[in-house]
């Protein structure tokens, strides 16, 4: 998947900016550790970070009248999400054993819980699409990566990572009011008459587990932290149509189409490490 521009030149601003501040810093001649637990600036660390979580993509976009919630969970429409917040906190574990110079450092990073939730609104479709019956959505998930980390000065760090984060997603759901109001599916779109005798629905299930992938850097300023994390990945959710016949149920069908939901989110970090 193609990863947002700005991100990509970030990384490449940090990785240029650490090469620098190395070369000017004397670190072509820096003495190589063999061992780095008795240093301070590699002890193991705990953070606790929050801030907006941006949503990123298509699924960011307005629904559309006509869509249908399959084009919505293949991001082929959007899904009128909204920016809403996140909260993780973790920890940074040194591999103080590896050799390398006193201002480098890789680390196991560990992410214990991140809890994100974004709203989105689908009341420009109608009087049947009211936001107020809109539930959330909502990600738990953790995170696990290796990070490389650069001391600049004395309490002034960088770190950038990469990060497997399993998912626990729940997608979502519309109730609709007027005729619909005594169905309760997780998303419910499209109803209609098609005669008399039969009725239609669509909807989506609501919950789903993936591993999804995130990216990004911290810049350290003990204990502050400040940094961006773009979080990305296919996210697997079935969706169902429905045709019930009123005359005979026993002619009634359903249609199973697994569909991959991008729900891409750009966090900005803000919080401590301590």
């Amino acid at each position: 998947m193609k990863i947002n521009f700005n991100l990509s030149v970030a990384f490449l601003l940090f990785f240029g900016t650490t090469c620098f501040a190395q070369f000017v810093g004397g670190g072509g001649t820096a003495p190589v550790k063999n061992d780095k637990e008795s240093a301070g600036p590699w002890k193991n660390r705990g953070y606790i970070y929050g801030g907006p979580c941006i949503p990123m993509g298509t699924w960011k976009k307005a629904p559309v009248a006509s869509a249908t919630i399959s084009d919505a969970y293949t991001n082929n429409t959007g899904f009128g999400a909204k920016t809403g917040f996140y909260l993780e906190m973790g920890g940074m574990y040194f591999l103080k054993k590896l050799k390398l110079p006193e201002s480098m450092a890789f680390a196991f990073n560990f992410t214990y819980l991140n809890f994100s939730m974004n709203k989105f609104d689908w009341s420009s479709l109608g009087p049947n699409f009211e936001k107020a019956n809109s539930k959330n959505f909502m990600f738990l998930s953790d995170k696990f990566g290796l990070q490389y980390s650069y001391q600049i000065v004395d309490k002034f760090f960088v770190d950038a990572y990469f990060n497997i984060c399993p998912t626990m997603a729940f997608l979502g759901r519309v109730k609709t009011t007027g005729d619909v109001a005594e169905y309760h599916y997780s998303v419910v779109a499209n109803w209609s008459g098609a005669s008399p005798s039969l009725n239609s629905s669509t909807y989506a299930t609501g919950f789903a587990f993936a591993f999804r992938k995130s990216i990004g850097f911290n810049i350290r300023y003990m204990p502050f932290t400040f940094g961006l994390d773009y979080l990305f990945g296919g996210i697997k959710q079935d969706v169902y149509s429905t045709i019930l016949d009123n005359r005979n149920h026993s002619n009634d069908q359903e249609i199973i189409t697994p569909t991959k939901f991008y729900a891409n989110t750009l966090q900005i970090k803000l919080g401590f490490t301590f």
